[in-house]
């Protein structure tokens, strides 16, 4: 208690616990709510007091969703164990026709689960020239056509290699 008062100091220090429907604050004194329940105080009281140190209590910010989860087609896109994908809803264009950022090794997989990849009409591959597109099996089903590979490894974009 006593460290509370040092900190403290000579101002009255008011914590708003609320508002009012007209979005008027209402307060509790610091040093009351040291021995007893303390009472609401309105705005107008608190800010009539010339040396008063005036803290507002925020509501947490709601918990920020993965985009992917803005996404309205989530059936076909569970992600399912050992994958890394994300879709980019404001450059997708409906339910199967989706920009989809993904790792490689997500690609060589069989996935069933995951039935946006059987809508899979592009790979672009950032990291090799020339890749074997033999290797990359999700969303092929039986008779699927091959989707097209566009390739260029970009790190070497700025060098003579």
């Amino acid at each position: 208690r006593d460290q509370v008062v040092a900190f403290l100091g000579k101002e009255d220090v008011y914590l708003s616990v609320d508002q009012e429907a007209d979005g008027q604050h209402l307060f509790i004194r610091l040093r009351d709510a040291l021995d007893t329940v303390p009472a609401l105080i309105s705005e107008a009281e608190v800010k009539a007091v010339a040396s008063s140190k005036l803290l507002y209590a925020r509501p947490a910010e709601p918990p920020r969703r993965p985009i992917g989860d803005s996404w309205p087609y989530p059936e076909l896109a569970p992600h399912s164990p050992y994958t890394n994908y994300s879709i980019v809803p404001w450059l997708s264009l409906g339910r199967t026709q989706a920009l989809i950022l993904t790792d490689e090794a997500t690609l060589c997989r069989d996935l069933p689960r995951d039935r946006i990849f059987e809508h899979l009409s592009l790979i672009v591959n950032c990291h090799e020239d020339r890749p074997d597109v033999t290797k990359y099996r999700a969303g092929r089903t039986s008779g699927a056509e091959r989707p097209a590979v566009v390739s260029h490894a970009v790190h070497r974009w700025f060098s003579n290699a």
